[in-house]
Parts: structure tokens; C-alpha cells; sequence
């Protein structure tokens, strides 16, 4: 497999009322396989719309987002829950953690609700945090 994960023609556009925003607009991206991916820009340029995409917690208006060749959009519930619990990880800024818990325990956090060997994830949550600092 080349690509991990591939935007195919990627738009989104949010309905207020009459007047209608366009977010993104025919992007198509291929992320690959191996290493790490960041993703910069100004406020407002569809960096929280892309990752909500790409996490299933919003649907591209129009478009295809693959994971392992595989069109997530049509994931049914136990796929789904498959690429959420096994597949990614979603770390969210500021106000989506908890406050009370440390950084690795909140990056911990999915790992034990999916119940994966939490030996393993707690060594590759401790790689993750000294490479970022």
C-alpha cells in the first residue's frame, strides 16, 4: 500500500440560513504510509474541517476520503468503529482535555477505551511526546 489515507476531490461547504460557505474546494491530498504529517495554516482555512473529515465527525459535501483503499464515508457502524478505536487517534486542542489528567494520560485515554495492549501504548505514547517535545 502506498497511501495510508488519499483525499480524493475533498469540498465542503456550510449552509447558514441563505447564505452558504465554501471551506474547501476540490482538494485532493495523499498522505503516506509511513512517518508523520503536519498540517499548518491561517485560521479560517479549513484545518479543523479537514481533520473533522478525516475523523468522521463531519461529511465532505462532495468527494472521497480512502483509508487503506477503503472509502471511509461508507464505513458501516463496526467499520467505523474499527477505524476510530484502532485505526487513528484523535488528540484535540485545548478544551477537549481533561484538564485533571496529564498529557500522556490523555493521549492514553483511547487506547484503554479500546482496550489495545496498554503496555505497547504507553512506550509509543512516551516516543510520541519526546519527539514533540
Amino acid at each position: 500500500m502506498r497511501n495510508l489515507l488519499e483525499l480524493q476531490n475533498i469540498t465542503k461547504i456550510y449552509k447558514q440560513g441563505k447564505n452558504s460557505h465554501l471551506i474547501l474546494d476540490d482538494v485532493s491530498h495523499s498522505f503516506p504510509n509511513v512517518g508523520f504529517v503536519s498540517i499548518v495554516g491561517k485560521s479560517g482555512s479549513g484545518k479543523s474541517t479537514l481533520f473533522n473529515l478525516i475523523s468522521t465527525l463531519d461529511i465532505p459535501s462532495k468527494g472521497k476520503i480512502l483509508y487503506k483503499n477503503k472509502n471511509i464515508l461508507k464505513f458501516n457502524t463496526k467499520n467505523k468503529h474499527q477505524y476510530l478505536t484502532n485505526e487513528i487517534s484523535l488528540l484535540f486542542q485545548e478544551y477537549n482535555l481533561f484538564d485533571e489528567m496529564s498529557v500522556l494520560d490523555n493521549i492514553l485515554l483511547s487506547s484503554e477505551i479500546a482496550k489495545n495492549n496498554f503496555d505497547k501504548a504507553i512506550i509509543d505514547a512516551k516516543i510520541l511526546l519526546k519527539q514533540f517535545g
